[in-house]
C-alpha cells in the first residue's frame, strides 16, 4: 500500500491513533532515534484491518528524505492464528 507523503491518521484505527500520534511526534522531536510502534491496525487498501507491527525513524535532518520513515510489517495471520 503507497502511503508516500500522506498522514497516517486515516489508515490507523480510531482506538490507536493517540497512542500512535505521540510516538510520532517523539520521533519527529528526536531524529535520528527509532521507536517501536508496537502492535496496531492498519486500513487495508480493500477497506479491511490488517494487524501490523513496525517501527518509526525520525529523517527530517537526513537530506533527499526529510520526513519520518515507518516500516510496517503485516502480523494478520499470526494474529489470526493466535486467536484460534
Amino acid at each position: 500500500m503507497d502511503v508516500l507523503g500522506k498522514h497516517p491518521e486515516p489508515f490507523l484505527h480510531p482506538d490507536e491513533i493517540a497512542r500512535v500520534t505521540e510516538i510520532l511526534d517523539r520521533a519527529l522531536a528526536q531524529r535520528g532515534k527509532t521507536f517501536g510502534l508496537g502492535t496496531l491496525r492498519f486500513r487495508h487498501h480493500d477497506g479491511t484491518w490488517a494487524h501490523v507491527e513496525g517501527v518509526v525513524t525520525g529523517m527530517l535532518h537526513i537530506p533527499g528524505v526529510g520526513g519520518l520513515v515507518v516500516h510496517l510489517r503485516d502480523i494478520s495471520e499470526r494474529v489470526r492464528a493466535e486467536e484460534e
